[in-house]
């Protein structure tokens, strides 16, 4: 009877499980398996994938880059009218640079925003007529220009005219 009596314990808990088998099964289910560990895997390098196709990529747009060029135009012609001295900004099919008149001669101005740029790759430029370079004056006029800067079938139009006014045009077929 006292044997039976040591088997026949009454459980601890209301459910009916002894306080070991409930402790074991806890420890068997607690933890993430290997399966589901690996959907979160693919799930979230699905998600690293979709977000680096979004981004662009780290090359400026063609339209961006007719606004920086303006943009300078534009700071060359506040320099010349700030320094009382005439400031030439030079084209080239690979880049583009300022210059001051320094007496009868013009002397490379190297300082930022000034220092001499390159296009970005791809990016064509010509200028319209002979002229490679515009001329800002203390006074505020320039030497009218125009450039057209284009990559593959689209180019941008940015003209200065002789009030020193800079506008980029609405893009064009090249």
């Amino acid at each position: 009877m006292a044997a039976k009596a040591g088997r026949a314990r009454t459980p601890t808990l209301a459910t009916g499980v002894e306080p070991r088998r409930l402790t074991a099964s806890r420890a068997s289910r607690a933890g993430f398996t290997l399966v589901e560990l690996m959907v979160v895997l693919v799930i979230m390098g699905l998600l690293a994938g979709a977000v680096i196709l979004t981004l662009p990529d780290g090359r400026m747009s063609l339209a961006q880059e007719s606004e920086r060029f303006a943009a300078r135009l534009l700071r060359a012609r506040e320099e010349a009218l700030l320094v009382n001295r005439q400031v030439r900004v030079s084209v080239s099919p690979a880049d583009y640079r300022f210059d001051i008149r320094d007496g009868r001669d013009w002397r490379a101005l190297d300082r930022a925003p000034f220092a001499t740029t390159p296009w970005i790759d791809e990016t064509r430029v010509s200028a319209e007529g002979d002229e490679n370079a515009v001329v800002f004056e203390p006074t505020g006029q320039a030497s009218a220009a125009e450039f057209i800067l284009g990559r593959a079938a689209v180019g941008y139009r940015v003209s200065v005219d002789i009030a020193g006014n800079v506008t980029v045009h609405d893009p064009q077929a090249l």
